[in-house]
């Protein structure tokens, strides 16, 4: 529930600059908030292998990779398979 509020403050904030500076800045603001959620994604989201269990988090340039809900595509640092890696939330271990 967290991310979803981010989430909302990214959209909210490219509404107000619409609003306030007009249609010039909002392309910049627009490709600075996509950046910003596919940042905060990573950052809270982990993926995990149905056959060796590995569970890793992915790179920026990984987020291109075939996706379907909450599965995408990828190739284990482990066993080396090209598989379906379900997405899983972070586990915090503080």
């Amino acid at each position: 529930m967290r991310n979803t509020w981010k989430y909302i403050a990214l959209i909210l904030s490219n509404i107000l600059v619409y609003i306030y500076l007009g249609e010039n800045i909002l392309f910049v603001t627009v490709m600075i908030s996509l950046v910003l959620a596919i940042i905060i994604d990573i950052k809270t989201h982990e993926y995990i292998f149905n056959n060796c269990k590995h569970r890793f988090s992915i790179k920026f340039h990984q987020i291109i990779s075939f996706h379907a809900g909450k599965y995408r595509k990828l190739k284990c640092p482990v066993c080396d398979a090209v598989t379906l890696a379900e997405q899983v939330n972070k586990v915090n271990n503080y």
